[in-house]
């Protein structure tokens, strides 16, 4: 039987690159400054769903769960075998609200990632 059902909203995950090369290059500042920007104006009153994940050799998942005084790091070393550390319900939430965590860790990477001396990159595993 054929049944009616609100849609699901959509679901966005921001893979962002912290490698040495991205890192002078400016890649992940340009990604920072542009996030700042867009995403008050994009997600500040939609049923989307947002969340982070950086990647150089390894992978790291981002929990920005409302109930954190600040968000917390998920490192998965093992890209041959990649996982998700979390349930999707504590990596994915509305941009609204989260926005505080939000905002503290795109102020955060660009400051854990300036010395970033990894030049290997697994685009691959964290796609």
């Amino acid at each position: 039987a054929y049944t009616t059902r609100p849609p699901v909203p959509p679901t966005y995950l921001f893979l962002i690159e912290t490698t040495q090369r991205a890192v002078q290059c400016q890649l992940l500042d340009t990604f920072v400054l542009a996030m700042q920007r867009i995403l008050p104006t994009i997600f500040a009153s939609s049923t989307s769903r947002v969340a982070f994940m950086t990647f150089d050799s390894c992978i790291t998942f981002y929990n920005v769960h409302p109930s954190l005084s600040q968000p917390q790091a998920h490192v998965v070393p093992d890209v041959g075998n990649a996982f998700l550390p979390l349930p999707p319900t504590h990596l994915f939430f509305k941009y609204e609200e989260v926005q505080s965590n939000i905002d503290t860790l795109l102020n955060t990477l660009p400051v854990i990632y300036k010395d970033n001396n990894t030049t290997t990159s697994c685009a691959g595993a964290a796609i």
